[in-house]
């Protein structure tokens, strides 16, 4: 009997490569995924539904892809991870710290620890004088 769940991915799975992909439409992340070595298979059908289930939870957000036409009257989307997808890997890493992903720094986190390496830097310069 042939395995058919080994053909969907946890939407867990799905949003970690998403994010990890960057901005793709279903096709591309097919390729990303079996090149990461996520999935050994997977087609470009399954793959569409699980970034338009991320969506639907919004996690994800999309657009028109404006790079290919329509084919058989559906309309291709680029998809890409939300803030709030980013926040629940956040969450799940918190949650669960074997879980294997680094989330980057906010903007306003780089800013804050910038300025404060400069207000340090500031009075190392100040003391010297």
């Amino acid at each position: 009997m042939r395995n058919i769940i080994s053909n969907f991915m946890d939407f867990r799975t799905a949003l970690k490569s998403l994010y990890l992909a960057g901005e793709v439409n279903a096709r591309e992340f097919v390729d990303y995924v079996t090149s990461a070595g996520v999935m050994k298979r997977m087609s470009v059908k399954n793959a569409s539904h699980c970034l338009s289930r991320l969506f639907k939870m919004r996690l994800a957000h999309r657009k028109k892809d404006r790079r290919s036409g329509k084919k058989q009257g559906k309309t291709p989307y680029l998809y890409r991870i939300s803030d709030q997808g980013i926040r629940y890997l956040k969450w799940l890493k918190r949650q669960k710290e074997n879980y294997e992903i680094e989330i980057p720094k906010t903007l306003t986190e780089q800013i804050s620890e910038l300025e404060q390496q400069l207000s340090d830097l500031k009075m190392k310069l100040y003391s010297n004088s």
